[in-house]
């Protein structure tokens, strides 16, 4: 008797390797959980920081801005005036938010398609990519040229607010860590 175990032969293209559009499928999911993560993470610190993102009252009704992890470091006069900025570029925030909706429920929609489409899906994930990469690289510029805009002072203070907040996130990230650990530990 011998401790080989015998084995059987696995279809092609079922060895566990992902396909390349699934694999590109995983990718842009990966990418859009990683920016709302950073945006998760943008709304914690300032809220921490106890300053909320500025609210616009006379668009579409109460309208906040966020700048992502960057934006807690920004005063709300900071905040205000890039926000300005973005609109006077023609920037339609509510237009935004109420795309990112559609957005979400046409994926929703392609998720739960029978029979599933990964055609669909995939085009669905390449519009929100495109996008989520216009709003990045416009809130990039409106926060470079608002940063251009302040004195060696003024950035200095900018930056040492974005290393506090950076030190608080860590702080609560290692806090929680060590929460998960202690939990994870076997019962003496």
């Amino acid at each position: 008797m011998t401790n080989e175990t015998e084995q059987t032969p696995t279809p092609a293209g079922t060895q566990g390797r992902l396909r390349g559009g699934t694999k590109v499928v995983f990718i842009l999911s990966l990418v859009l959980n990683f920016l709302v993560i950073g945006v998760v993470a943008g709304g914690v610190i300032g809220h921490m920081r106890g300053e909320p993102p500025p609210r616009v009252l006379d668009r579409d009704g109460p309208d906040q801005l966020s700048f992502g992890p960057l934006g807690g470091a920004f005063t709300r006069e900071d905040r205000i005036e890039m926000r300005r900025a973005a609109e006077g570029q023609g920037r339609d925030f509510g237009a935004m938010q109420g795309q990112m909706r559609s957005d979400f429920e046409r994926l929703d929609a392609a998720l739960r398609a029978q029979p599933y489409d990964e055609a669909a899906l995939h085009g669905v994930l390449t519009e929100m990519r495109a996008r989520t990469l216009e709003r990045i690289e416009m809130g990039e510029q409106v926060m470079l040229s608002r940063i251009a805009a302040m004195s060696d002072e003024e950035r200095a203070a900018f930056a040492d607010r974005m290393q506090r907040g950076v030190e608080r996130f860590q702080r609560r990230l290692d806090e929680r860590r060590e929460d998960w650990r202690e939990r994870r530990r076997p019962a003496d």
